[in-house]
Order: structure tokens, then sequence, then C-alpha cells
């Protein structure tokens, strides 16, 4: 089986998406596939579209586990729906885990009803709790690096007595806020399923922009500089939008064979996903079980060109921070990677 896939991304969060209604993939074997792609891309997800029923949108992050919402993963669905034919006009509306999302695009710009803020909760001066589409901590600082987000958002993303407090014991997203005089901000997200600070999130910067500006600290719109471009979060009545741009990168495919058995190790914790072995199905035996990152032979990956159905894009260097953004880079490792 030959697996097209289009890499997009949004403010340089990176997907790879899977036209399920071309390429069905079974639930049992989606993680395994998110698996083997991040072995391959360095992309943050993996995209599963389709437009029979309607349209719909899984998002699985690259530790093979299944989110319910993702904002720029939505964003760049809904520019693939509507550049490969699948919806009418340029607003309708995309089925996700945390419910209906209507979408509106002007080009490569895109903009989401995110739907209401929920379960906002206020843990401290500085700290507050807020429901995007996905579970958000929200902390208030002066200035921080990247580093220093990555060490302290690891350690609240893991901290289970208060994943259990918030009523999210499988962990949370974390945000640092940095609120600016003229009441933009600037963001750095460290997220559960990528376990590292990413360029960019939608949801976070949707809850950092609720609680900012429910605290009095901002008003709407407002303006969120993360390191890989800028949102701008608004919010129409009782529901919040997200509004950003999202781009085509180079596209791949994958030979993934036809027939598979998966054997998936028991251990979820971050670092164990490298022991998962695909094997041709009736062969599922210890000694022919072949580590799937070294299986060059079954498992490749070749420039594929654009399909002529979608504008031709031009490929984009990975931006770093803006020069707006006041969040100082680590020196020792790229900013962009999950």
């Amino acid at each position: 089986m030959k697996l097209d896939l289009t890499v997009m991304h949004g403010c340089q969060n990176r997907f790879a998406t899977v036209d399920e209604d071309m390429s069905p993939i079974a639930d049992s074997l989606k993680s395994a596939l998110v698996l083997a792609i991040a072995a391959r891309l360095d992309v943050h997800g993996v995209l599963f579209l389709s437009a029979r029923g309607g349209l719909r949108m899984r998002i699985f992050d690259r530790d093979g586990t299944e989110a319910t919402m993702c904002g720029n993963g939505i964003r760049c669905a809904a520019r693939y729906f509507r550049d490969h034919s699948c919806a009418t006009g340029s607003h309708f509306t995309i089925g996700t885990l945390d419910g209906p999302k209507p979408v509106s695009l002007e080009n490569r710009w895109v903009t989401v009803d995110m739907g209401r803020a929920r379960d906002y909760r206020r843990l401290a001066e500085e700290r507050h709790f807020a429901f995007t589409g996905i579970p958000h901590l929200v902390i208030l600082v002066g200035g921080i690096s990247v580093d220093a987000a990555r060490a302290e958002g690891r350690r609240l993303r893991y901290d289970r007595a208060l994943g259990a407090a918030l009523e999210h014991p499988d962990g949370l997203h974390v945000n640092f806020v940095q609120v600016s005089a003229d009441g933009s901000l600037d963001v750095l997200t460290y997220e559960a399923g990528v376990e590292d600070v990413t360029p960019a999130c939608g949801t976070g910067s949707t809850a950092a922009a609720y609680v900012c500006a429910r605290s009095g600290r901002t008003s709407f719109p407002v303006r969120v500089r993360l390191l890989g471009g800028e949102l701008v979060i608004d919010a129409r009545r009782d529901s919040m939008t997200m509004r950003g741009p999202a781009e085509y990168m180079t596209p791949f495919m994958l030979e993934w064979p036809a027939e598979t058995t998966v054997s998936q190790p028991s251990d979820r914790r971050a670092g164990s996903w490298d022991m998962i072995k695909i094997v041709t199905a009736g062969q599922a035996s210890a000694s022919s079980m072949e580590s799937l990152a070294g299986d060059g032979a079954r498992y490749t990956w070749k420039p594929l060109g654009v399909p002529s159905r979608h504008p031709r894009p031009k490929p984009r260097a990975p931006r770093r921070c803006s020069s707006a953004c006041n969040f100082q880079a680590s020196p020792t490792r790229s900013n962009d990677r999950r």
C-alpha cells in the first residue's frame, strides 16, 4: 500500500494529513501509522481527514495518542478540504471529538469558531485553568526562556495531583504567557502528546487570551505572538474565534504493508515508542519482527509531486521566533521541534 501524505503547517505546527477517503486506515492501526510517520518526518501530529458523511478531522499527536482538538491542525484541515473540493464555498463546518467547528477561509487565512471556553478556574493570582478543546494551564509570567518553559512545563504536565484536581488525570498542556503594554501576548506552550515546547498552539493561544481578557489584563481582539508566527483571538457572543494561516509543505509518499499486525509495548511512557514493531500478517514471530526504524527496504520515504487537484505550493523554510517575540530561544536546541 502506498500512502500519499500532504504535509502542512499552521504557524510552524507541522502535520501530515491522511485523506481517508482515498486511503482508509483501520482505527487499530492509526497509532502505529502515526509513530511510523513521526519516525521519518519532523511533524507534530497526523490529521486523519474524511468528507464522507460530513467533513471530519481526527488528530493524533506524534506519540501515537489521539487528542480531542487541535487549533492549528483544524486550520490545515479546513484548507485541505477547500482546496481538494471536499467542501462547497469558503464557509463550512468540520466535525471533531470536541464537537463541530465552523470555519471560514480567505486564501490561506482561516478563522475557526472554537466554541466556548469551559471549566475556567482561578488557581492562584498568576495561575489559571481553561478548557478550549484541550485542557490548558495558563501561567502569567514576566518573561521566561524556552529552556525554562520546557523544564517547568514538563514538571507541571506530569503533576498527577494537579491533573487529578482539575479532573484531567492524563495531564495538561502548560502555557506561559507574558502580557505586553499594548495588550498583546507572547505565549510558549508545552504540549502533552508531543512532550516539548511547540512552535505554536491554537487551543493554548485561545485559552491564554480568554484568561487574560477575563482577568482584565487585555481585551479582544488579542494578538498572540508565538515561536512560529502570530494568531488573532477574538470573542463573538459566547464563542471564541481563532484566525491564522494554513500552509502547504513538501508532500511525501509512505510505502506501507497492505496487511499488517501491530505489536505495541505496554509501557506508553515517553521514550518507549522506539520498541514498536510492525510485521506482515502471518509472520508475527519474534524472529521475523523487524525494527520499524531500520526497515528501510519496506518503509521508504520519497518526494511526491503535488497532486494537480490542489494549488502547487512553494516549499517554505521553517521560521524561527518572530522578531517581535519577547521570548529567548534556546541556544542548544531547535525551538520548533516537538
